[in-house]
């Protein structure tokens, strides 16, 4: 059969060009299963189902499954779906619904998995993130008001993501608690995936400052809330994460030698960035312990917005050129050559 529904309060039509079904009704049940396909912007999109309803409960159970959906064909049967114009990638998997004998619905679950393509979020990130595959799996309640997100995996080329978390609808307001976990990452990438609102004076030293290496063992859980009509205003309230690093340069202080090789641990949350360093070397010194601060943001006209403490070790002379290095200058002005000098030092450097 074809069929046209009349969206009557939008003043719409949509059409499903070929609808296919099969009832089967015994003393005990009612099954359905059957296909449609709709047609959005001259492209046909098929859609297969089954039903069951039993005769202890009249609950209905209805499955659709689809097949390399674009998610903005969506939009031409709902306008409030406009969003999904961001997410340019095809999607696969199906849709779980119980419904009441009054046809209510109950309960909503879904699987989905995406193909090749990219996702737009201007709120967060500047440029679209490439995606080489997408796995999502959750649920809605039966007010439609909070989804569940059970397991999403990205794959993002530069970096593995694991999600989940809710998010909450109470009148116009959208409020969310994500918590993400991230594969072996290359610090020269994290700018691509660390968003420009979430701590961005820090994130602005480390895109500039930190270099090379590699993050591992890394997490993010955080909440907020943003406002339906305009995801521009994203308020995050609590952000709390940690991670690994591995093999990095820090350049604390240009344009002198930069910290190199460095490995440590660190933790981030709403007020900046704590690096507790476990090695490195700077030259012919070796980096024994330290800690390197990056405040969130800084009201002082000095430029204290990222605070590193060290230990080196190594030759008296290697640490006296270093004091003597540009901007510091602390060794020539006291007479003293560094060339000339010898020994070990043990030293912190603040």
């Amino acid at each position: 059969a074809q069929i046209k529904v009349l969206d009557n309060k939008n003043m719409r039509i949509f059409q499903f060009e070929q609808t296919d079904v099969e009832l089967e009704r015994n003393e005990n049940s009612i099954r359905t299963q059957g296909s449609l396909v709709l047609k959005t912007d001259n492209k046909l999109n098929k859609f297969d189902f089954t039903g069951f309803q039993n005769y202890l409960d009249y609950k209905i159970q209805m499955v659709v499954a689809f097949e390399k959906l674009l998610p903005k064909t969506l939009i031409n049967l709902d306008q409030s779906l406009g969003f999904l114009s961001r997410y340019s990638l095809p999607l696969s998997g199906l849709m779980e619904f119980t419904l009441s004998p009054k046809f209510l619905i109950e309960k909503t679950a879904f699987n989905f998995e995406g193909g090749e393509g990219t996702i737009i979020i201007p709120e967060l990130l500047s440029n679209s993130l490439s995606i080489n595959s997408l796995r999502i799996k959750g649920g809605v309640n039966s007010s439609f008001n909070e989804i569940k997100l059970d397991e999403v995996f990205i794959d993002a080329g530069i970096v593995d993501i694991n999600l989940s978390g809710n998010l909450i609808k109470k009148n116009d307001k959208i409020s969310f608690k994500v918590r993400s976990d991230f594969s072996k990452l290359s610090v020269n990438n994290i700018s691509r995936i660390w968003p420009a609102n979430i701590l961005s004076n820090a994130r602005n030293w480390v895109t500039e400052n930190i270099k090379d290496g590699y993050l591992d063992n890394a997490s993010m859980v955080i909440n907020g809330v943003t406002n339906i009509g305009n995801l521009d205003e994203i308020s995050f309230q609590n952000i709390f994460g940690a991670f690994n690093v591995h093999n990095t340069s820090i350049h604390y202080l240009k344009p002198m030698v930069p910290l190199s090789n460095v490995s440590g641990k660190g933790e981030f949350n709403n007020t900046g960035i704590v690096i507790d360093i476990e090695k490195g070397s700077i030259g012919n010194l070796s980096l024994s312990s330290g800690k390197l601060s990056i405040k969130k943001s800084s009201n002082s006209t000095v430029n204290d917005l990222a605070h590193i403490e060290a230990t080196i070790t190594g030759p008296a002379r290697d640490a006296l050129l270093l004091l003597d290095s540009n901007p510091l200058n602390f060794i020539s002005p006291l007479g003293v050559n560094p060339y000339i000098s010898s020994g070990e030092q043990d030293v912190r450097v603040v």
